[in-house]
Order: C-alpha cells, then sequence, then structure tokens
C-alpha cells in the first residue's frame, strides 16, 4: 500500500469509526470535510496540500463573517460527506462485521471527446469536482480488494482503523487496555484450571482415604 492509498484508506476508516455525524462538534465536521476536499483537490490542482489548508481556512473564516468564501470554501460546504460516511459505514463496516455488502454503481467520464474540423476524434480529461468524488471511490473499492485487507476493527473501542503490519489494537492506549484484558482473562482460566485439580485431587484422595479404613 502505498503513501496516497494509506491516506485514502485512513480518512474512510476515520469515517467507518463514527456511528452518526450529528454527534459531532461543528468543528469536527468541519475538519473531516477539509480532509475529505484536501484528497478531492489533489486529483486535479497543482497546490500542495498546505497551500490548499491555508486557503481553505482562509475561505472558511470569511464564511463565518458572513463574508462570501471563495471557491475552495464554496466547495468545501457543498461536500457530500454524508455520502461519504453512509458508504463508509456500509460497506467497510459491513465487511468487517461479516456481513455481505454491495458495492455503489460508480460512472466515472475520465474523457471529454470531440471531433475535430478534419474529422479526427480528438480527447482531453474530464476535470470537475464531482468526477473527482466518483473517482475516490472508485480508488477505495480497488483499496478494499487489497490483500492483506486494508482495514481492521480495534478488539477494544470497536473503532476501524488501518494496521501497520500485524498490528492489532488502534491506538497505544487500546493495546494497554486489551493486554491488561487478556491477561485478566488468562488468570482467570488458569485459576480456574487450578481449582478444577485441586478439587479433584482432594476428592481423589478423600476415596483413597476411605479405602484404607
Amino acid at each position: 500500500m502505498d503513501k496516497d492509498q494509506r491516506e485514502l484508506a485512513e480518512f474512510y476508516a476515520r469515517l467507518a469509526s463514527i456511528r452518526s455525524l450529528e454527534s459531532l462538534r461543528e468543528a469536527e465536521r468541519i475538519l473531516l470535510r477539509e480532509d475529505l476536499q484536501t484528497l478531492l483537490w489533489r486529483q486535479f490542482s497543482p497546490l500542495t496540500t498546505k497551500d490548499f489548508i491555508k486557503q481553505a481556512r482562509a475561505d472558511e473564516r470569511k464564511r463565518r463573517k458572513g463574508e462570501a468564501p471563495g471557491p475552495i470554501g464554496q466547495d468545501l460546504q457543498a461536500l457530500p460527506l454524508e455520502r461519504e460516511h453512509q458508504w463508509a459505514r456500509e460497506v467497510i463496516a459491513g465487511l468487517l462485521d461479516g456481513k455481505s455488502v454491495t458495492e455503489p454503481p460508480i460512472t466515472l467520464p475520465l474523457k471529454v471527446l470531440r471531433l475535430t474540423p478534419e474529422g479526427k476524434l480528438g480527447e482531453r480529461p474530464y476535470h470537475s469536482i464531482p468526477d473527482a468524488r466518483e473517482m475516490l471511490v472508485f480508488k477505495l473499492s480497488q483499496l478494499l480488494r487489497h490483500k492483506p485487507f486494508p482495514f481492521r476493527r480495534c478488539p477494544v473501542c470497536q473503532a476501524v482503523f488501518v494496521p501497520v503490519k500485524r498490528q492489532r489494537y488502534c491506538s497505544p492506549f487500546c493495546m494497554s487496555r486489551g493486554i491488561g484484558d487478556t491477561k485478566k482473562v488468562q488468570k482467570r482460566e488458569y485459576m480456574r484450571t487450578y481449582m478444577a485439580k485441586r478439587r479433584k485431587n482432594a476428592k481423589q484422595k478423600a476415596r483413597r482415604g476411605r479405602k484404607e479404613k
């Protein structure tokens, strides 16, 4: 998995871990939209991520002051975060829960065709934000077929995350809790087995004592 694929996977893992967007604060929703817009913008814009985030935040400040934001800010407000969240929950979380899921229909008009006056077929890239969204979904559909499967659910907090190698927990905190819980379970099993052996030995000793009498 390359850097771009991991970034895409980590964004959708975050979405898949959120039960409801309404439960988030406004600032958290804005940051999610900003991250989504960054992923989309990279498809077609020469701006670096740092430049884009700087412009997007400037547009957001304008919007809060009642001023008209620039094109980036307008696109940021119009992003269908709800659709991306629904897709992540239904597909990624559904797969991790052992369900059978259906991929959404995806259309990718990647080229614009036009017949030239000389009768030759010309083509150019079809650059637009809506189709960039379709491209993200298409890339995620391909990512789902990556081996090993790129998503995992944390056994402690149930969050969806993108593991590194054999990583089992989403964070050091959950790892500490998980290891502690595993040790408790192992200790209970050990004590249960130990006490069962002691009771068995005590019964056998009692039988031998009765026979000797």
